[in-house]
């Protein structure tokens, strides 16, 4: 999400937790390993994912920073300005 509405992460992660419900209770469920929208790891703002990309390939050992630059790598805004 944009910098500007980070104040909000709560209730989008609020919102996300409902859809990943929402989908397992259609049979479509969440990642095994936890990598859900619903999880502050994987919810940020624009800026904290740069911050966080930028850190993860400085020093890709660290953090399990090669697991989570393949991850983003393979991502998709679902919502707002991918930024």
């Amino acid at each position: 999400w944009r910098d500007d509405v980070a104040d909000q992460a709560p209730r989008l992660r609020a919102v996300a937790a409902q859809v990943h419900d929402l989908l397992d209770a259609c049979g479509l469920p969440s990642d095994r390993n936890g990598a859900i929208a619903a999880k502050t790891r994987f919810s940020r703002s624009q800026s904290d994912w740069r911050d966080a990309a930028r850190g993860w390939l400085d020093d890709p050992l660290r953090d399990r920073g090669l697991i989570f630059s393949s991850l983003l790598i393979d991502a998709r805004v679902v919502w707002g300005d991918p930024g």
